[in-house]
């Protein structure tokens, strides 16, 4: 297999300016057909790359000449487009988070297993440039033993094309705990090769009629003694802030944008990093390699499972205000 022939499934925001580029520019793939249940969007995306179109996903699952499908679809549909496609013998790339339930997400490995087909999850943190550098800085022990981790990605909103969208993004969605701090529970675990012990979170509603908090504080214990603290808005306000530290027993790393400070005592030193543009390029040629040479993914369901459990447990401890023990 020199290439890998693409379905994408879903042609939204993140497919058109992630996924279907990615594909489209990999020399190591191919897109062969897009799916979306709309009508009109479809029609545009599938005029501006020049290939087939479906808005029954099913019926670009039943091509022969397809081999992977990439799922970029609202949450809570992941698991039937998931399950179809691995009956299918599709390999799957899916979209963070997995699932909005640890059952579906359970049913999702155990569909992909059964049918032999590779799952990855896009956790876009792992394939960009910025964060493996500085996950190289940790595994090098360049700041010595790794201490604690925070992560701060407080959005001015809503963000999302005006209240109606911000809503249905909370609402469907599991709102920035679930859809977008699932990204940084996952790092968490990447950077600290360990689970998670125990989770607290906390935070607030700034609208009413939302069903998950939209400003949220979650502190967290791993396994082997590491603490990371995340904080994630999508109503922060009119300014949007971000913020990552990495701390350990020699020093600290704080990225700037494209570059980082290594701060040991008095001495202070930047670094490049690098941007994160081709991370969905990178994301797809691990995906394809991983088919390719029949291995695991970098980042596999049970991987998607774990970041999903953290994010729960947090949504419990918010709503219950005690300490959550995984």
């Amino acid at each position: 297999m020199d290439k890998v022939r693409f379905g994408v499934i879903g042609c939204g925001t993140v497919a058109g300016y992630g996924h279907i580029p990615a594909v489209v520019n990999s020399e190591k793939a191919e897109l062969v057909a897009l799916a979306d249940v709309n009508a009109k969007r479809l029609g545009e995306m599938g005029e501006k790359y020049g290939v087939d179109t479906y808005t029954e996903y099913i019926d670009l699952l039943k091509r022969n000449d397809i081999d992977a499908v990439i799922v970029a679809t609202p949450t809570f549909t992941h698991c039937k487009i998931v399950s179809d496609a691995a009956k299918m013998k599709k390999h799957i790339l899916c979209e963070k988070p997995i699932s909005l339930s640890l059952e579906e997400a359970e049913e999702m490995i155990k569909v992909t297993r059964e049918n032999n087909v590779k799952f990855m999850i896009g956790f876009t943190k792992r394939s960009s440039k910025r964060y493996i550098k500085i996950k190289e800085l940790v595994d090098s022990s360049e700041i010595g033993e790794l201490r604690f981790i925070k992560q701060i990605s407080n959005w001015g909103g809503p963000i999302w094309g005006g209240i109606e969208r911000y809503l249905w993004m909370i609402n469907r969605g599991g709102g920035p705990l679930i859809d977008a701090a699932i990204h940084d529970f996952d790092l968490l675990r990447w950077y600290s090769g360990s689970e998670a012990l125990s989770v607290y979170a906390t935070g607030y509603f700034s609208k009413r009629d939302i069903v998950y908090p939209d400003n949220v504080f979650v502190l967290l214990n791993m396994r082997n003694g590491v603490t990371g603290y995340i904080e994630h808005s999508w109503a922060y306000g009119k300014k949007s802030i971000t913020e990552f530290h990495v701390v350990g027993t020699e020093g600290v790393v704080i990225m700037e944008g494209n570059e980082a400070e290594i701060v040991k005592g008095d001495e202070i030193r930047k670094i490049v990093l690098g941007d994160d543009k081709d991370r969905f390029l990178v994301q797809v040629n691990n995906f394809v390699e991983s088919i390719i040479e029949d291995r695991e993914p970098p980042v596999t369901g049970v991987d998607g499972k774990k970041a999903l459990e953290i994010a729960l447990a947090a949504l419990e401890s918010f709503r219950n205000k005690k300490v959550m023990f995984l």
